[in-house]
């Protein structure tokens, strides 16, 4: 049995491997993934500040930038740092879990892992999700592992890898807030003598947290005072979130029923069959998981919408442990067999699905091909009429792809604005910029002085971060140049052709 525990580690852990290298190489970028590449252009005292004035902590910055200096090609370096923590959770979740559980809880968790179509876009997003996820996942094994053996190496594990994740994602805090909250629980029912250990651990994980408190509080004061991205939760918002977690791409838009009946059986299995100790560990499970969630549910209707469903991202492989104890005890066999293959199904269209995606170069929001058409230009206006706008996502994917072309904006610049191309049209001199295009919301009134001092055409509507918002495209030449331009007019003129 050990001899083929080991190859089944192995295998899996080499199939997870296989599917993140296979979505490593697609050029695919989005707003978020984008303003990364923007923080990592600063030196790391400036990263500190314009995450400070950002909506998450630095920490992730800090590490991936560190990670991808020695590489030339920071692109699919970025992506690989996305892929370690996946590959790190399986590793530590089939290790780990061998010994809280038992051989096939550790392997069900590990091939859970790798299915679960909600986690697998996060193993090559250049965000810090994976992170967030790996270092709350470690807080509960050990915070666990602290209260089981009441080991100081234990609970020091627990207390790193807590304010690790605190510095990583903010509802990642949250999670492990409420990690810790139910050890207190725990200690205060069973183990009063560590008490005094718990709240030592508490007190480390303020102090070192105190560099960035200052930051989070004026923060978390600007999202309560100001307009923020995130729509209100209502009951359109919260089904979404139930089928965002367990959809299975746009492919499996019916299967998703048979994925969520296989959860709810796995639960029912949870209740009513699992023995005393394995129940509370997989109720408590779902609790980080449903707990984190109705924070920011919660948070969002008492104050103002913060909360997305990516954000439970961290608390998915704490969540998956409850599904691995119950699919590795459901009985009988028969039942076992048949969930297991819904959720592997699920895995494999998931995975077609998101394979198709990230090398669909029709489905590429921005890309070179926009740059090549339209980069002889002297710069980039943009004129939309909000911060909210879907304008404000293909500015800085613009600023990813042209770093030596300024990017003038009429709306004001946040100091979160990592992108120093990205600048206030009060800085727009005509006399520097003869050929020049813009992007225009349709609502936003096209501005007198640009009118007054420019040639223009319409060339088309380009897509921003989906085929449904598109912005209109312009070019724009000085009236004061002495003739014209060959090279605009048969740009302009390719341009009216494809329309």
């Amino acid at each position: 049995m050990t001899k083929r525990y080991k190859l089944s580690f192995a295998l899996i852990l080499m199939l997870a491997a296989g599917v993140y290298i296979s979505l490593l190489f697609g050029t695919d970028i989005w707003y978020d993934e984008a303003y990364t590449f923007g923080v990592l252009r600063h030196s790391y005292s400036e990263m500190w500040r314009i995450t400070a004035a950002d909506v998450h902590p630095p920490l992730y910055y800090i590490l991936l930038k560190l990670f991808v200096t020695p590489f030339s090609d920071t692109f699919t370096a970025a992506k690989v740092f996305s892929m370690i923590p996946m590959l790190l959770i399986i590793i530590i979740g089939g290790v780990q879990l061998k010994g809280i559980f038992d051989k096939k809880v550790s392997l069900c968790f590990m091939v859970m892992f790798l299915i679960f179509p909600f986690m697998v876009p996060y193993a090559v997003e250049i965000r810090m999700y994976s992170l967030a996820a790996l270092f709350v996942f470690m807080t509960a094994i050990w915070a666990y592992k602290s209260y089981d053996r009441g080991k100081a190496k234990d609970s020091a594990i627990m207390l790193l890898s807590g304010v690790a994740a605190a510095y990583t994602h903010y509802f990642a805090l949250v999670a492990v807030g409420i990690i810790y909250f139910i050890l207190l629980i725990c200690i205060l029912k069973h183990k009063k003598h560590m008490l005094r250990r718990w709240i030592i651990c508490v007190v480390l994980s303020v102090v070192l947290y105190l560099p960035w408190l200052g930051s989070f509080i004026a923060q978390l004061a600007y999202k309560v005072e100001n307009e923020y991205w995130i729509d209100p939760i209502n009951m359109t918002v919260v089904e979404r979130y139930i089928t965002d977690t367990f959809n299975v791409g746009n492919g499996g838009a019916y299967f998703i029923y048979f994925t969520e009946l296989v959860f709810i059986m796995l639960l029912l299995t949870a209740i009513f069959s699992l023995d005393k100790r394995e129940k509370t560990l997989s109720l408590l499970a779902i609790t980080v998981w449903g707990a984190t969630i109705l924070a920011g549910v919660a948070v969002s209707l008492a104050v103002r919408p913060i909360f997305v469903i990516r954000y439970s991202v961290p608390t998915i492989p704490v969540f998956l442990i409850f599904a691995s104890i119950a699919i590795a005890r459901v009985q009988p066999r028969e039942i076992r067999a048949l969930c297991g293959a819904v959720l592997a199904v699920s895995g494999i269209l998931n995975y077609t699905y998101l394979f198709c995606k990230e090398y669909n170069v029709s489905d590429i929001i921005m890309s070179e091909s926009f740059t090549e058409r339209y980069g002889n230009c002297d710069s980039y206006i943009i004129c939309n009429s909000d911060e909210r706008s879907v304008t404000d996502h293909f500015r800085g994917v613009l600023a990813y792809y042209e770093t030596d072309k300024p990017i003038y904006s009429y709306q004001p610049l946040s100091e979160a604005n990592p992108f120093d191309n990205c600048v206030s049209m009060e800085r727009f001199l005509p006399h520097e910029n003869q050929f020049v295009i813009m992007l225009k919301e349709q609502s936003y009134q096209f501005p007198t002085d640009l009118m007054e001092r420019y040639n223009y055409i319409h060339v088309g509507r380009i897509a921003t971060d989906t085929e449904n918002h598109t912005i209109h495209v312009y070019m724009l030449m000085n009236k004061d140049m002495n003739g014209v331009d060959a090279e605009f007019i048969r740009t302009a003129q390719k341009s009216m052709e494809r329309k």
